[in-house]
């Protein structure tokens, strides 16, 4: 019984140490770096001992370059690193507490000599990174307002609202339109200049906004409406030609022709960039279509000749008029009229037609003074006994 015990024993001991020993196998090496990781390798002691021995030396050849250098000397190395833009602070006033850097704790660093500079150049250095930080930063809030406002245009602004959705029965009248508002006749006032010129401001950070985006299948209409919207406002010239440049970047030339004529009749000088841009796109539309309807429309035309005369170049010949009228209609053929049984004429003739009675009543005419016989026409034409006899100059006096 005592033997059974103790075989029993030592299998289950071998068994319990087999898998310990063929894990430590495998992964022993692993496990020996795993550990040894978390200390140093060699302890605070021998280390300064010998930097103590080395300190009189002459430096070897792989270490001339190091040089030990403090917080004053290279402070861009102790700092923390700067965040991603996606951590940047929103608000300008939190900008220098968090790119302020700290100095980690220890003992000075080794860097090459070439890296190390003046303290004066190093301050330099240091404004200059964070003035182009704070444009950064500038420019990307003028980005996130441009886009807020393009959104709220968009959202606030809708010509034909939905006013009911799924109804189950009908919907209810429409509400009353409202009065619109008198036009200003008062422009030179300085609380309608400064309304003006917010307006003025708005509109361009709308389309400053709608310019910046990629897909601009609306853009045109973002303009137009702004241009409703504006109706009782004295536009810019700023905003007439971001109006236009949104025109361009769809390819609306009839767009962009109509505001290229509001911006002359208010009186602003067209800028040559601004004209190449239209005449650009005008010559794009004329390529893309065939010969045969290579004919410009009276928009075109008309901003083909302004950007011609603006930028001193000879007009571009236009279609006469004449060829852009539609084809004449065709005449309905002429039919006789009708003259029913009881004697009445058929009112319903066709345009520039003749009765046949009057007809028949000409040619009658027409054989009495060739000489024909009399008989035949007094059949034709009884006139009344009673008719008084006329007389030349009766009727004078």
């Amino acid at each position: 019984m005592a033997s059974e015990d103790t075989t029993e024993m030592v299998i289950m001991v071998f068994r319990i140490l087999l898998p310990i020993l063929i894990f430590f196998i495998t992964f022993g090496h692993k496990i020996e770096m795993w550990i040894s990781s978390w200390g140093p390798k060699h302890g605070r002691d021998p280390l300064l001992r010998h930097r103590q021995a080395t300190r009189g030396c002459e430096k070897p050849e792989a270490l001339a370059t190091l040089l030990m250098v403090t917080a004053d000397m290279a402070p861009d190395l102790f700092q923390k690193p700067e965040p991603s833009q996606k951590e940047w602070p929103r608000r300008e006033g939190k900008v220098g507490e968090t790119r302020k850097g700290k100095r980690h704790p220890g003992e000075d660093l080794a860097v090459p000599a070439q890296q190390v500079h003046s303290h004066g150049s190093e301050e330099h250095l240091a404004a200059d990174r964070m003035s182009v930080q704070n444009a950064e930063l500038e420019a990307t809030d003028d980005e996130r307002r441009q886009l807020q406002r393009l959104v709220n245009f968009m959202a606030f602004t809708r010509q034909l609202p939905q006013r009911v959705f799924l109804p189950e029965s009908d919907p209810p009248p429409p509400a009353r339109p409202q009065e619109q508002p008198a036009r200003r006749r008062h422009l030179g006032r300085p609380s309608t200049i400064r309304a003006a010129e917010l307006a003025n401001k708005e509109a361009q950070m709308v389309l400053h906004g709608a310019l910046r985006q990629s897909n601009g299948s609306a853009v045109a209409h973002v303009a137009k409406g702004l241009y409703a919207h504006l109706s009782d406002v004295e536009l810019h010239k700023e905003t007439y030609s971001l109006m236009v440049e949104a025109c361009v970047k769809v390819n609306d030339l009839q767009a962009a022709s109509d505001f290229l004529i509001k911006m002359e009749a208010a009186g602003f000088v067209l800028e040559h960039d601004l004209l190449d841009k239209v005449m650009e796109v005008y010559w794009v539309h004329k390529n893309e279509k065939p010969e045969s309807q290579q004919v410009s429309p009276p928009h075109q035309a008309d901003a083909a000749e302004l950007a011609g005369r603006h930028a001193g170049r000879a007009q571009i010949p236009v279609a006469p008029m004449g060829s852009m009228l539609p084809p004449p209609r065709p005449q309905p053929p002429l039919q006789a009229a009708t003259i029913q049984s009881g004697g009445s004429i058929d009112l319903a003739l066709p345009a520039f037609s003749v009765p046949a009675e009057f007809a028949t009543a000409k040619a009658s005419l027409s054989s009495m003074s060739r000489g024909d016989d009399a008989g035949e026409h007094a059949q034709r034409f009884k006139f009344s006994s009673k008719a008084a006899v006329f007389k030349p100059g009766s009727n004078e006096g």
